[in-house]
């Protein structure tokens, strides 16, 4: 399913039982394709109509999730899906 960031995280920490409910800063150009509690691969459409792919750690603890995930050491960004999915690929030959 691929959803906005807000949308899911919204419906994810709530089950977790998370008290954070304002998800209205978070970018609606921001949608995720896998979110686990605190780690979402996202697609970024902030820089144009190809998104770039992200891996994120939005923080329950700040009251903005993703206040500094740009900068946060375990975010990661590739600069388009096929980049990401090439990546992959190579990944699971090397397995």
């Amino acid at each position: 399913m691929v959803a906005p960031l807000h949308d899911l995280l919204a419906v994810e920490w709530e089950e977790l039982k998370y008290d954070v409910s304002d998800f209205s800063s978070l970018d609606p150009r921001l949608f995720a394709i896998a979110l686990a509690e605190s780690q979402a691969v996202l697609l970024g459409y902030r820089e144009g109509d190809e998104p770039r792919v992200g891996l994120a750690h939005p923080s329950k603890y700040d009251d903005d999730p993703l206040a500094s995930w740009e900068t946060d050491q375990l975010t990661h960004w590739w600069p388009n899906m096929e980049v990401f999915f090439r990546g992959l690929y190579l990944q699971r030959r090397i397995i």
